[in-house]
């Protein structure tokens, strides 16, 4: 009582140790250690499965189920809840009570999964099972670019290019390979043809194939050949079924000579739209009359 009363008649005194016991605490509290600290929440491990191609209430039949049973009654286990997704995926949470070593709990939860193992899908033992396997695997490498040069340049990883390039093989262009184009066609046209009679070019659809420069490669010759065989009728495919740009004739003669065509084509083609009227064409191609009648003479223009 008289302890109490010290106190009573001494407010500040009370006051003053009230405000150092909390400090003294806040300062313990920042130097303890966190594995000291107090557990709060139960611990809990989670176990987690996939099904691939499978939907969510496949996953729970199949994969939750054997998997709750198995698991459930653990030592020290306080509840357990599952969850599937329409992704193929399930996740069950085991809970623990508190003061349970979590190592354990992991052990003992493993221990119940290997018993529920061979009641799982083929797919979904396969996806999680830690056996080494002995595997004989060929990689085949394709590219367009110069890896070489690339390493060069520091911008291919030198030591990936030597684990690649054992056996190499340089296959050009299907634009340098004319003779390629033909064989490759019939190919795919007897490949489309399903079953029934191919189709058969015609001599100036060869001739539209090879004049072609094919920059989609393989890829694009077989997409024109499938669209030409829909388009095809009598079994022939003609010139008008290949879908290709019209490709220009490359330009022949000096530079003086394919100057001189091109100005002279430029003066018929503004003539004809002026029906033959010079002043009319002149100021089309932003000339003088004089400057015009020039050229006409100068190129040996016929006038419509």
């Amino acid at each position: 009582m008289g302890f109490s009363k010290l106190f009573i008649d001494r407010p500040i005194l009370a006051g003053v140790i009230s405000v150092m016991i909390m400090l003294v605490g806040a300062v313990a509290y920042f130097a303890l250690p966190i594995s000291q600290y107090p557990e709060v929440a139960p611990p809990s491990i989670t176990v987690t499965a996939s099904y691939p191609g499978a939907n969510a209430e496949t996953v729970s039949g199949t994969v939750a189920a054997p998997l709750e049973q198995e698991i459930n009654g653990v030592e020290n286990m306080l509840y357990i809840s599952s969850q599937s997704t329409a992704d193929g995926r399930t996740t069950i949470t085991v809970t623990f009570a508190l003061g349970t070593d979590l190592d354990t709990a992991q052990v003992l939860v493993q221990n119940r999964v290997n018993i529920a193992l061979p009641r799982l899908p083929e797919e979904v033992r396969r996806l999680g099972e830690a056996t080494p396997r002995s595997v004989d695997v060929r990689v085949v490498a394709a590219t367009h670019r110069d890896l070489a040069g690339m390493v060069r340049d520091k911008s291919f990883r030198e030591d990936l290019y030597y684990r690649l390039r054992v056996a190499v093989v340089e296959l050009p262009p299907l634009r340098e390979r004319g003779g390629d184009v033909v064989l490759l066609a019939e190919h795919f046209l007897a490949r489309t043809s399903r079953g029934k009679r191919p189709c058969r070019l015609s001599r100036p659809a060869r001739e539209r194939l090879l004049a072609h420069r094919w920059p989609g490669n393989v890829r694009e010759l077989e997409n024109v050949l499938e669209v030409a065989t829909a388009l095809a009728e009598g079994g022939t495919i003609e010139r008008e079924h290949l879908e290709l740009p019209e490709s220009r004739p490359a330009p022949t003669g000096s530079y003086h000579q394919q100057v001189e065509t091109f100005r002279r084509r430029l003066v018929e083609e503004a003539l004809r739209a002026a029906g033959g009227n010079r002043a009319e064409a002149a100021r089309r191609l932003g000339l003088t009359r004089q400057a015009l009648s020039y050229l006409v003479r100068q190129l040996r223009i016929m006038e419509p």
